[in-house]
């Protein structure tokens, strides 16, 4: 069976390069005359200088080129343990109120420390996020913090930066279990728990969860929460109180379909067996509840109490005013910096929360007992 095209082209460079046709901090030929000269695409080229790269056999000089490597022994690059002196900032809607908050933290905690920070976006596009990930050893800092799209996009990217040794990383908000590299979280677990048992403590037995599919981790997580606090209290999460819509990723500039989110709703909403309250997974979706809550006759609270997570913005302007468990997103920012740091300088691998505080609003109503049922 043939070799792929990008290991093709990366053995001949290293035969190039290991017998001195390539000089020692010679530059390289560029990406497009690499794809003249192999007659292959820029995105076999820019794989198999990656696979270079992260042999210590190539270096990539912002602007200049990329270069052949003084020294390189051909193995994968092992990071001791340094100085962290600047960190690359991946994320994925800048404008969004999570990353604007949390790159205001990072930015601060890596100010007091004198850590220069370059902050990029994937703009919500698994290709684009792809490639940010090849390019990040070649990015000339010595770690970054990663906001990832979630789901299974780019998963074996992720496991091959963590195999290959390229960068240090942090996951942020978003992490892939099974892959062991730091994360910074919410208390997911603990703000779902929160919002259930004060509803079920203010009466409330038929209570309803919302938010993306499983495939996200902290939707499952702060589902986790509100299923433990059901029984503890000898309710028990049930199945058709659960509406879970895919999880969705649209690009910058692309409106979303909220459409499929608000039929699922809307069938929760009128069911003969339906919630007195509900919890969303996210702020968005809470305030879509009461949206269609609205649409189908029902008042909030009276008919149905609602709470959501998130942060302030994403609250702000709600109608009645949202009752939310909110999430400290600078907290989070300055974590992942404090995360890197040790991972960094001292190889340490650790995981951190940020804990989140419950925002009282309008929301929710009380509920005797004996009308829950």
């Amino acid at each position: 069976m043939p070799k792929p095209l990008y290991e093709q082209v990366a053995e001949d460079l290293r035969e190039k390069l290991s017998r001195r046709v390539i000089a020692p901090g010679q530059r390289i030929a560029s990406e497009q005359e690499l794809c003249r000269e192999y007659q292959v695409s820029s995105i076999t080229v820019k794989r198999a200088m990656r696979e270079l790269s992260s042999r210590g056999l190539v270096v990539r000089r912002p602007r200049l080129g990329t270069f052949a490597a003084q020294t390189g022994s051909g193995e994968p690059v092992s990071r001791g343990a340094r100085k962290l002196k600047s960190l690359v900032f991946i994320g994925r809607l800048l404008n969004d109120e999570l990353e604007s908050d949390v790159v205001h933290g990072l930015s601060q905690a890596a100010g007091e420390a004198c850590v220069r920070v370059v902050v990029t976006s994937s703009l919500n596009d698994p290709a684009r996020e792809a490639e940010l990930l090849g390019e990040l050893a070649e990015m000339g800092a010595d770690g970054a913090v990663i906001l990832p799209l979630g789901g299974t996009a780019n998963v074996e990217e992720y496991f091959r930066l963590k195999l290959e040794g390229r960068l240090p990383f942090v996951f942020l908000d978003l992490y892939y279990e099974g892959l062991e590299a730091p994360h910074v979280t919410s208390d997911n677990v603990a703000a779902g728990y929160a919002l259930t048992s004060m509803l079920c403590k203010r009466g409330h037995r038929r209570i309803a969860f919302v938010g993306e599919d499983f495939s996200v981790i902290s939707v499952r997580q702060r589902y986790e929460g509100y299923a433990r606090a059901l029984y503890e209290r000898g309710i028990g999460a049930n199945p058709a109180l659960v509406q879970l819509v895919s999880h969705y990723t649209e690009r910058e500039g692309e409106p979303r379909n909220l459409e499929p989110e608000r039929h699922a709703y809307r069938q929760l909403l009128t069911a003969a067996y339906r919630p007195t309250a509900v919890v969303g997974a996210s702020n968005g979706h809470a305030r879509t509840v009461i949206e269609v809550a609205h649409e189908v006759g029902l008042d909030v609270p009276r008919d149905v109490s609602v709470v959501g997570m998130g942060g302030l913005r994403s609250a702000g302007g709600c109608q009645p005013r949202l009752t939310f468990m909110r999430q400290d997103f600078e907290a989070m920012g300055k974590g992942a910096f404090a995360a890197l740091k040790r991972l960094v300088e001292e190889g340490v691998v650790e995981h951190r929360e940020a804990a989140s505080v419950l925002m009282e609003g309008e929301t929710v109503a009380e509920r005797e007992t004996r009308n829950a049922e």
